[in-house]
């Protein structure tokens, strides 16, 4: 028995983490392990995966409501605080879930609201945890994935989590990779919707996706709507249209293609084309636009994860490590290892911030100088253009509004992400982050200015981690010698308590016109001035070359 309540202490602590970061490959091990021939975990946790994808649909909504209402210019801001009392209900309803099916305590009512709101119920399909039968797990795993966004998948999506049999997994955006228990490889792009239907046989009734099936696993199968494709030990691409057609091309090898109803198959060879109609014919009569080889098992260079040091609630204080597909290969970069800069000039026209560890003291503010991993300590809310800035920039109170960032080393420009920027986020603002403009100080003449409108890691994601709570320190215009914004006299006291996300995006020197090999000192950034929110680059670092 007391091995008993150990493992289910352990289980409960793997499922709160999912609340606030991605588990890590050995928490996904030992979750699976907590899991296997166990229904009734299962069922919890397949219910928690429901609780959790509603709120962030929920929080996907309230972002897009509060588009059409004005708010203050300060990107932590009060405007939604109520919204986020109303997430924040739905997380501790989540957390005591958690704690009520495996902590001893009575178990939720199902017919418990979600949220705080009467006005905002629960979605009416029927939640996972009230079917009969718990869903088994198939060997087939995620691997990895670029900007992949799910829609209450059944079960987890991040790198090491296992498919569910026979459950659809719905993918609104991005790529993700899947591997099979025979070394078969599957890359689907969305839109898809998908499942595994046995470890050797994907579903797919709509999207496209790459297959490559090496020496060993010939045999796998993809199954659409209209046929069936065999592989033979081949690369070939499927492409399924919402009518239930199917494309298939074959780079290499070979692969059948085949109707199971009407007892009509086919061989492709390298080169070859179908298309499986919904008249339930095989037609090699393809025409332009379905005659392409859509075939690509690459995922884009990116942020896999990252890493925190947590306070003792949990929550992420400062980086760790970095994980970067960088050439297509992973590499884990330790605190370290990373270039820190130096902040050199601040300015926001409308309104300057800077934030702090909630445990900082009273007269603790933020200086210019070198940046450190901190998530709870930095400039927020720089000033911008909406237009792209012509000239020389002009630091000092009267300067450029914007943030001017120089690295302690250059940053060298070789294959894949070069700099890191995390930009924190309150839970009730977009999903997607703060676009922004960076201008390289590079000595290169083909340098140009790059801008950043999409996240590797935004709050669609489960990798974004929720912040340590931190205090907002307004500045005044006065500054110390140095050229640091004076904290305002009556600087705010109170803790910051409002869950804030933290996005982060890889910014290849590539986009900004630098050759490889070459090298950037620093750059100069300003918020493009799209909405009332401002970017807060709390963390900014550069990788060492590969």
């Amino acid at each position: 028995m007391a091995n008993e309540a150990e493992e289910n202490q352990e289980f409960a602590k793997l499922l709160s983490r999912l609340v606030n970061s991605p588990l890590d490959k050995e928490e996904t091990e030992a979750l699976e392990e907590l899991l296997l021939d166990r229904p009734e975990r299962q069922r919890i946790y397949l219910e928690y995966v429901w609780l959790d994808s509603y709120l962030l649909d929920f929080g996907q909504q309230v972002s897009r409501g509060s588009l059409d209402r004005p708010v203050p210019a300060n990107s932590l801001r009060r405007g939604m605080f109520a919204w986020g009392g109303y997430l924040v209900a739905g997380l501790l309803f989540v957390g005591g879930f958690i704690a009520y099916q495996y902590l001893g305590e009575p178990k939720m009512p199902s017919d418990v609201p979600l949220t705080a709101s009467a006005s905002n119920p629960p979605p009416t399909q029927t939640p996972v945890a009230s079917r009969e039968n718990a869903e088994s797990f198939s060997s087939a795993k995620f691997d990895s994935d670029y900007r992949a966004v799910f829609r209450q998948a059944p079960s987890s999506t991040t790198r090491g989590g296992r498919l569910v049999f026979q459950k659809d997994y719905v993918l609104q955006a991005g790529m993700t990779k899947i591997e099979f228990e025979s070394g078969a490889e599957v890359v689907l792009s969305s839109p898809a919707v998908f499942h595994v239907e046995g470890n050797n046989k994907l579903s797919i009734s709509l999207g496209s996706c790459s297959v490559f099936a090496p020496e060993g696993a010939q045999g796998f199968q993809v199954v659409t709507p209209t046929g069936n494709i065999l592989d033979l030990g081949t690369k070939f691409s499927v492409a399924v249209e919402e009518n239930g057609a199917a494309s298939v091309a074959v780079v290499s090898g070979e692969a059948e293609v085949s109707i199971p109803n009407r007892q009509a198959k086919k061989i492709l060879q390298e080169g070859e084309f179908a298309r499986l109609d919904t008249s339930l014919q095989i037609s090699d009569e393809v025409d332009e636009s379905q005659r392409r080889d859509n075939y690509d098992l690459t995922i884009p260079d990116h942020i896999v994860s990252y890493k925190s040091v947590l306070d003792e609630t949990g929550r992420s204080a400062e980086l760790a490590a970095l994980t970067v597909q960088r050439d297509g290969v992973h590499r884990t970069y330790q605190a370290e290892d990373l270039i820190l800069p130096a902040v050199t000039h601040y300015l926001s026209p409308i309104i300057n911030n800077s934030i702090v560890p909630a445990s900082a003291g009273p007269e603790e503010y933020v200086r210019l100088g070198p940046m450190d991993l901190s998530f709870t300590r930095g400039f927020i809310n720089p000033g911008g253009s909406e237009s792209l800035h012509q000239g020389a920039f002009e630091f000092g109170p009267d300067g450029t509004p914007g943030m001017n960032i120089v690295f302690s080393q250059p940053v060298v420009n070789s294959p894949g992400p070069d700099i890191i920027l995390f930009d924190v986020q309150l839970i009730t603002h977009s999903l997607l982050g703060d676009i922004f403009r960076l201008y390289p100080i590079s000595d290169s003449d083909e340098a140009i200015p790059v801008i950043i409108k999409e996240y590797d890691i935004d709050g669609q994601s489960n990798a974004a981690q929720t912040i340590s709570t931190s205090r907002l320190v307004p500045l005044s215009s006065e500054r110390f010698e140095d050229g640091t914004p004076m904290p305002m006299s009556e600087h705010s006291q109170i803790e910051f308590t409002i869950p804030c996300r933290i996005f982060t995006v890889g910014i290849d020197l590539d986009d900004m016109g630098i050759p490889p090999g070459g090298t950037i000192k620093g750059f100069f950034l300003q918020d493009v001035l799209d909405d009332e929110n401002f970017i807060d680059p709390v963390v900014i670092v550069g990788l060492p070359p590969c």
